[in-house]
């Protein structure tokens, strides 16, 4: 299955017991990609989704893909820096492995760095080193920035085998970088594949179903956030009128059945998102469907 469990920074406050419930659930119906971060939460959603997976882990780890990422370094909520020192980031990587109950890594990502920053003297050798004894499988970067990406999918980077980029109907410019990923063998991830689950429903709507008041405010705080609320609320009306069955399934369709898309990790804390996106999963909407939609978005609303 292509869709991963993405813990995002919410998965923090669900409480131990939900938390435990949820990833029971997942891995019952037949997720077993996981994706998190060592700051994510101030510092708590990864333990806790490593307490959760533990035993499912421990029965059997090749069974499991898990992701974890680091180089940001949170002080509080909202309150963070970047580092990437390769200290730092050997540090974190095993943070992630003991905190997640695991041997090792599976896909591990420099969180949102610079060019210069993925440069950092030694900080790649120090990955290739963690490969080579098994402490990670394969690692890349996680961003958002176009040139970022362009300058990855070239393969200029020995190593660096993996992305994790904001894809979906209203970020599509980068589609640019995938058939340069595919020639140098680099596995794109597509996040944000429903813009923080606007291209499905509306902040207020969200809200009154999660009672997150976390994400609530963080959407309207943040500007990285705030972008996608115009474009989605006008995707989200597009959609309703065109495909009024259907239109909720369009977003995470449209990735599905993008050959380019390696995987897609996306937030799922209820039992009815991992049933709803399980069921997308297997049985995506028509090709001809989700490439209508592409295109009006392409020409209406872009980011």
């Amino acid at each position: 299955m292509r869709i991963e469990f993405g813990t995002g920074s919410s998965f923090a406050y669900l409480g131990h017991k939900k938390a435990c419930s949820l990833v029971d659930y997942a891995v019952e119906l037949g997720i077993t990609r996981f994706d998190t971060a060592a700051n994510y939460g101030n510092w708590k959603t990864q333990p806790l989704l490593g307490r959760a997976l533990r035993k499912h882990v421990k029965s059997n780890r090749e069974k499991f893909v898990i992701s974890s990422k680091a180089g940001t370094y949170s002080s509080g909520y909202f309150r963070y820096y970047k580092k990437f020192t390769p200290q730092f980031i050997e540090n974190m990587i095993e943070k992630s492995i003991s905190e997640l109950n695991c041997d090792y890594i599976d896909k591990f990502y420099l969180h949102g760095p610079t060019i210069k920053q993925i440069e950092t003297d030694g900080l790649l050798d120090t990955l290739n080193n963690l490969v080579s004894k098994g402490r990670i499988r394969k690692f890349g970067v996680n961003s958002h920035n176009l040139k970022i990406l362009k300058k990855i999918s070239l393969g200029y980077y020995e190593g660096l085998d993996l992305l994790l980029i904001d894809f979906n109907l209203l970020q599509q410019n980068r589609s640019l970088i995938f058939q340069d990923c595919k020639k140098n063998n680099i596995e794109i991830s597509a996040g944000n594949s429903l813009c923080q689950g606007l291209l499905i429903q509306s902040p207020l709507r969200s809200f009154l179903r999660s009672r997150n008041f976390f994400n609530f405010f963080r959407l309207y705080l943040k500007k990285s956030s705030r972008k996608y609320i115009y474009p989605a609320k006008k995707t989200r009306e597009y959609l309703k009128r065109q495909y009024p069955n259907n239109y909720q399934s369009i977003p995470l369709s449209t990735l599905l059945n993008n050959d380019y898309i390696k995987t897609i990790p996306i937030g799922m804390h209820s039992k009815s998102s991992i049933e709803r996106n399980i069921k997308i999963a297997r049985e995506p909407l028509a090709k001809k469907v989700t490439e209508e939609a592409e295109k009006w978005c392409l020409k209406h609303c872009q980011i």
